[in-house]
């Protein structure tokens, strides 16, 4: 909610959209993101026996459950804050669109992405049900589908300083991925 909040807050200022991806590929990633969501914040499913099961989980890790939220909010707003008018909420290119390979994007293309999901890995310790990493599957999913729409449009755009910056830097998780 808070990572939302400060979505809306910051909505002004970016910069005009000249290239925005298709509806179709618009929902192939915000669909299933939805369904996460879902997953991890509805209490309402433990109703009907799609909590997948409580982990007991001891009060060390609940308490490292919400510091992995509150490090991943950061970073998603850090990574925010560093795209300036370069952020959107769906896959499109700005009009003096810049490639933005300083801050949390020296190491990682997609800090945003990478900061919603440790929120999730968070929410699904503190919360100790199942259906947490469900949603973190579907959340992975979800991204590594819009980060190839990103790429494509990435690539197009800085044919000369995109793959370089794509050799050097991770996808979402640094010296991993």
């Amino acid at each position: 909610m808070a990572l939302g909040a400060y979505w809306l807050l910051t909505w002004t200022g970016v910069k005009a959209t000249v290239e925005r991806e298709s509806v179709s590929e618009w929902m192939r990633h915000r669909a299933p993101l939805a369904a996460a969501y879902v997953l991890l914040l509805d209490s309402e499913l433990d109703r009907i026996h799609l909590s997948l099961g409580v982990l007991p989980a001891p009060e060390w890790l609940r308490v490292m459950g919400v510091a992995i939220t509150m490090a991943g909010l950061a970073v998603a707003i850090w990574a925010r804050r560093t795209l300036g008018g370069n952020w959107s909420a769906t896959v499109t290119l700005k009009q003096g669109h810049t490639l933005t390979t300083h801050g949390p994007y020296r190491w990682v293309r997609n800090p945003i992405y990478t900061g919603i999901l440790s929120m999730i890995v968070g929410t699904a310790l503190v919360e100790g049900h199942g259906r947490g990493w469900l949603a973190l599957a579907l959340a992975i999913a979800a991204f590594l589908v819009k980060i190839r729409q990103e790429e494509r449009f990435m690539q197009r755009q800085f044919p000369g300083d995109f793959p370089e910056y794509r050799r050097r830097s991770a996808a979402l998780v640094p010296w991993l991925y």
